[in-house]
Formats: C-alpha cells, sequence, structure tokens
C-alpha cells in the first residue's frame, strides 16, 4: 500500500517535470521498503 502510493507520487511528480530529484529519493526509499 505504502509502496504504491509512493510510485503514484513518483508518476505525479515526473508529470509536472520536476521528477529527476523526486524519483531519485523515492528509488532509494523503494528499494528500502523492498
Amino acid at each position: 500500500m505504502l509502496k504504491e502510493k509512493l510510485i503514484v507520487n513518483v508518476n505525479n511528480a515526473h508529470q509536472e517535470g520536476r521528477g529527476s530529484r523526486t524519483s531519485s529519493w523515492s528509488l532509494k526509499l523503494l528499494s528500502k521498503v523492498h
């Protein structure tokens, strides 16, 4: 559930055009959660 929320946030950030930084920390968080 938390993972899905993070993925949605990353996708939204990419759509807004400022997802490079957000995706990097989210991916780090996702890898930790994984």
